[in-house]
């Protein structure tokens, strides 16, 4: 009986010790990196935010990497030994550029968890693969099924590189400014939700039909995304009369206005997820009270039961020692025969 109690007092407490280390282990979690020096910039990350933030070591904006500096995936070397962030990739959600010229090949390959990008008004070039295989990249977390969304690059951007953002599997419409004049091949190859991207008009209409279907790796004209043209900005005249200087006004509000979208869209996304914290931070607390109160059970339970068995123990020797004791057989033996008298 003793070995069977036992059994179960060793069974019950060690499925209670790995329910708590599964509810542990799924609370994944990283210390935030205080900003360090990194080539050209200075980065950090925050935990909390799950926010990585690249900036200029200058007060010029410069790329991420210094000129004649390359990130290479095809040479035996890690992404892990080149890109200090990259160990961070099941971590970062956002990433935040501030005087970002230029973001280089690979910079954010394969960050998987990445959703959005703010790329500040700096940025005028996006290398091979950036954000090839970011494959959470323009998503939105609605009833536990990523939502596709748009992707909108800041004015200034010339060109985007070969394989840029490939795989970005989630993003369901691009936005590419007028100044951009060049787009590399296979740019958005995989993005299996892509529905529309607009396009410099100029740009556009010198793209053969097999150039357009290589930015999409398609193999025929009809199954890729549409191609919406832009029109390329009006040139800046010193004269400030006419229609000239009216078109600028209206591409400055229309600039406002879309500052203000991202900033609502911003501002929904961080509510949702501060909606979200709360109620993962109660879950597991829950958690952690439900597991401790059956451990504590499984504790007393096994105090009583050792106090039981000691008990027992105690009477069962009471009992044997009176049965070996010379004075009771005699005091029985004397009981015994008054009886038969």
């Amino acid at each position: 009986m003793k070995k069977f109690i036992s059994v179960i007092a060793l069974a019950a407490l060690l499925i209670t010790s790995l329910a708590i280390f599964a509810s542990c282990g799924s609370q994944q979690s990283v210390a935030s990196v205080e900003p360090t020096v990194f080539e050209n910039v200075k980065w950090s990350y925050n935990n909390e935010t799950k926010t990585l933030s690249i900036v200029s070591n200058s007060n010029e904006a410069v790329p991420i990497l210094p000129e004649g500096k390359e990130i290479t995936i095809n040479n035996g070397s890690s992404l892990n030994d080149q890109i200090p962030w990259y160990k961070l990739r099941a971590y970062i959600v956002k990433v935040e550029l501030t005087k970002i010229s230029e973001i280089n090949d690979y910079a954010f390959y394969n960050l998987y968890k990445l959703e959005s990008v703010s790329f500040g008004e700096d940025l005028t070039a996006i290398g091979d693969s950036a954000f090839a295989f970011c494959t959470s990249l323009c998503s939105k977390l609605e009833n536990k099924t990523y939502v596709a969304g748009e992707l909108t690059l800041p004015n200034g951007v010339t060109s985007i590189g070969s394989s840029a953002f490939e795989a970005c599997t989630y993003i369901k419409k691009i936005n590419l400014p007028s100044t951009v004049t060049s787009v590399g091949e296979k740019a958005f190859a995989s993005t299996n939700s892509l529905k529309e991207v607009s396009l410099n008009s100029d740009y556009l209409s010198t793209l053969s039909d097999d150039a357009k279907m290589n930015l999409f790796a398609k193999d025929s004209i009809d199954v890729i995304p549409t191609l919406t043209p832009v029109a390329p900005a009006a040139p800046e005249t010193e004269s400030g009369e006419g229609a000239e200087t009216e078109a600028p006004a209206e591409s400055e509000s229309a600039t406002e206005t879309e500052k203000e979208t991202e900033k609502e869209t911003e501002k929904e996304t961080e509510k949702e997820t501060e909606e979200e914290k709360p109620t993962n931070k109660k879950t597991t607390v829950i958690a952690i009270v439900v597991m401790a109160l059956i451990l504590i059970g499984i504790i007393v339970g096994a105090i009583l039961l050792a106090r039981s068995n000691k008990k027992q123990t105690k009477d069962s020797r009471t009992v044997r020692k009176n049965k070996d004791d010379p004075k009771a057989k005699k005091a029985k033996a004397a009981k015994n025969n008054k009886k038969k008298k």
